[in-house]
């Protein structure tokens, strides 16, 4: 009776261990993916980490209060991702974080930061590829155009697209990908070195942005020649795209 008793105790034993760490692991596992920022952490934060996905909310928020359990699980899997991207959260209804949303209009909202800056509201909140779409916004992909063809095609399919042409190394071209990295989403971005289609565009150095035909404008730096923007000198002004 004995013997029975003290198996029954272990089997006891052993279950509650389990459920313990189970519960533990439900409640403050998923809290190391996902950063609490106030004013004191905010900008040392954005230091440290290259890419941050800050989402703004406040208590008693009914969307906020739905919307970040999805947040926080998509956190888990972006903190994976090679980079990986942190996921954080300001709560704007604590004193020691409500400086950070003087400018905040609506939350919950999302707000992508790359090397310590800003680069644009987030509104992917599908909980399952959240973190997948997050991983596009650290490098966006640059289509490298292989031929005249490449280029007729690429043009016939997409709306926005900003081509870097280069026939050489330059400052210029070090500027066009520094801006494609910050600016992703806004457009389509390709690059070619190839003589086939430098000649044929009648470009050797320089960025050149196409619009729709049926825009009648569209905010860039330089010339504006039908459908299209050609820049070619000051690499500064590339950054104005």
């Amino acid at each position: 009776m004995l013997k029975i008793n003290l198996i029954l105790y272990q089997k006891f034993l052993i279950c509650a261990i389990f459920t313990f760490v189970f519960i533990f692991t439900q409640k403050h596992g998923k809290t190391f993916y996902l950063r609490d920022l106030t004013v004191a952490n905010f900008n040392a934060t954005l230091q440290e980490n290259d890419f941050v996905l800050v989402v703004y909310y406040t208590t008693g928020c009914g969307p906020c209060e739905k919307f970040l359990p999805d947040f926080e699980y998509a956190g888990g899997k972006a903190i994976k991702k090679d980079p990986p991207i942190l996921f954080a959260k300001v709560n704007c209804a604590k004193s020691s974080s409500n400086q950070l949303c003087y400018d905040i209009t609506e939350i919950p909202v999302m707000k992508f930061y790359k090397w310590g800056r800003y680069v644009e509201d987030f509104s992917f909140n599908e909980r399952q590829h959240m973190a997948d779409h997050a991983a596009k916004f650290v490098k966006p992909d640059i289509e490298e155009i292989l031929s005249k063809n490449h280029y007729i095609q690429y043009l016939s399919s997409t709306s926005y697209a900003v081509i870097g042409m280069f026939a050489k190394p330059s400052k210029l071209k070090e500027a066009y990908f520094n801006v494609t990295n910050l600016m992703y989403g806004r457009f389509d971005y390709a690059q070619t070195s190839e003589e086939e289609v430098l000649n044929y565009q009648k470009v050797r150095q320089g960025v050149v942005v196409y619009k729709p035909d049926y825009m009648r404008e569209i905010r860039l730096c330089s010339d504006f020649r039908g459908g299209s923007f050609k820049l070619s000198k000051s690499p500064s002004r590339c950054r104005s795209l």
